[in-house]
């Protein structure tokens, strides 16, 4: 049975990299949250969760024979009391995620793309490959405007700015 196990490697990335850039936007805009409690770190065991970060997608992988897997990370703290324009700031927060996403899957591509015409790193390039695919499908996702995910709280800015 070939589980796919390759494939966890830059969904945990992805994710990390999408939860680093939550913490930034809220150190930038004034939540020191993240900073403080030592999350903003490529670490992996800082944005972990048992369950959401483990146990479920490997399950899902073991269980589907690598066709199929979901998961989550821990969520970035952020604290909006300390933001400066609170419901603005928040929506920027939430936008920075599937930004960060999208800067991702752009990276990874174009890094295909010089591999490709220097014909070097199979499991690199594949991994790279895979990137872009993740990193569009979390861009997306996390867009979705519903709880818990970033798009809720972006649409919510939207329809009560004014």
């Amino acid at each position: 049975m070939n589980l796919h196990l390759d494939i966890y490697v830059p969904v945990i990335a992805s994710v990390i990299v999408h939860e680093i850039a939550h913490g930034y936007a809220a150190y930038a805009l004034g939540d020191p949250t993240a900073k403080e409690m030592g999350r903003l770190t490529l670490n992996p065991v800082a944005h972990m969760r048992a369950f959401g970060t483990v146990v479920l997608p490997l399950g899902l992988l073991m269980l589907t024979g690598g066709k199929f897997m979901f998961g989550w990370a821990k969520p970035m703290p952020v604290q909006d009391h300390r933001l400066g324009t609170p419901d603005r700031d928040i929506a920027i927060v939430c936008v920075s995620g599937p930004a960060a996403n999208i800067v991702l899957a752009l990276l990874c591509w174009m890094a295909v793309k010089s591999m490709d015409a220097i014909g070097i790193g199979l499991i690199v390039r594949h991994w790279l490959v895979t990137g872009v695919m993740i990193n569009c499908f979390l861009a997306a996702f996390n867009l979705i405007p519903v709880r818990p995910l970033d798009g809720w709280n972006i649409l919510h800015y939207l329809r009560h700015r004014g």
